[in-house]
């Protein structure tokens, strides 16, 4: 692999305030940063002025807006609470795009148990939705769905058609799944529109542990090869959710992820 990874860091990571946290990921080598729109922002940050000011700092430490995440406490489509989870969905892509950035990163819970039936058809309604709102503001929308049916997840993501909906691939979700993360690269190569870079193993008892980048189920040499060969030119954004210091393994992730990619 001969071009660089772009590689990003979520500022929540950190555990700061967002000032801070900028200045402590522009000395982590990285080329960007991962806003949490639920957590880290007020509605004076996303002013007008807020968002000049927060560009004027990132660019004074050479760093761009990767993407944008927004978690979700429910599944996208549960019913309860659907029209303000909605509108707060809404209002986080037009926030993507006063911060410039083009891509908003969400969960959707798990996928319909088929490619029919009325749960999948609502799915498949939201998502147009937000597509759509996505289309308008020039943001594409990087889902990460929980499940083992590739086929489930291929059906909704071809009946979406108002806008850019595809992958934010979590290579630990998928390996813990018992999935193979290249062979989801290989069948969604030109949906995958981020991957956060984690790792996991799953123990004899079934459960599901975090671990450092590398000392995982994820085979990261296999997986960037297959990437690189499918001209992803996204981001990598390494994440940590899990163990007593989240800085230094990431930190060390993205030294892995050099060391793997250019050897």
């Amino acid at each position: 692999m001969s071009t660089p990874l772009q590689i990003s860091i979520p500022t929540r990571l950190f555990g700061q305030k967002l000032r801070a946290a900028v200045e402590s990921a522009a000395t982590m080598g990285v080329a960007g940063v991962q806003f949490d729109l639920r957590h880290e922002f007020t509605a004076d940050m996303l002013s007008d002025s807020g968002c000049r000011q927060l560009s004027v700092m990132l660019s004074e430490h050479s760093l761009r807006t990767s993407s944008c995440e927004f978690p979700l406490r429910k599944p996208l489509t549960e019913q309860h609470g659907l029209e303000e989870r909605m509108h707060a969905l809404f209002g986080a892509i037009e926030s993507t795009a006063k911060l410039k950035s083009r891509l908003l990163c969400f969960p959707i819970g798990h996928l319909p148990p088929s490619a029919e039936g009325a749960e999948h058809e609502l799915l498949v309604e939201l998502l147009n939705d937000l597509a759509r709102k996505g289309d308008h503001v020039g943001v594409s929308l990087a889902i990460l769905p929980q499940g083992e049916s590739t086929d489930v997840l291929a059906s909704v993501l071809s009946e979406v058609h108002t806008g850019q909906v595809g992958l934010n691939l979590d290579a630990a979700a998928i390996a813990s799944s018992k999935q193979s993360p290249t062979e989801v690269v290989a069948r969604f190569h030109d949906r995958v529109l981020l991957v956060r870079v984690r790792d996991a193993v799953r123990e004899l008892s079934g459960s599901v542990s975090e671990v450092p980048v590398g000392r995982g189920e994820v085979e990261w040499a296999e997986l960037l090869a297959v990437l690189g060969e499918a001209n992803f030119a996204g981001w990598y954004v390494v994440d940590r959710t899990e163990g007593s210091d989240p800085q230094g393994d990431a930190s060390r992730a993205i030294s892995y992820l050099h060391n793997v990619a250019f050897g």
